[in-house]
């Protein structure tokens, strides 16, 4: 009997694991037909300047505003 129970709950978590990676593919495969249908930037056409931080030694969009 204790065996039985062991199979039972291997099987149970496989269906929990198998839910949890469907659900994942799911939502990746959503972000990524978002991403596909944004328009794409026509070649000479360029996104945010980015700034160096010197104290945090990141890169950050420079503030158009202030310049």
């Amino acid at each position: 009997m204790p065996a039985l129970l062991g199979v039972a709950a291997l099987a149970l978590g496989g269906l929990v694991l198998a839910g949890l990676a469907r659900r994942e593919w799911r939502r990746v495969n959503r972000a990524m037909d978002d991403a596909r249908r944004e328009p794409v930037k026509a070649p000479g056409e360029r996104g945010e300047t980015l700034e160096h931080d010197p104290q945090s030694g990141t890169y950050r969009p420079r503030d158009t505003e202030t310049r």
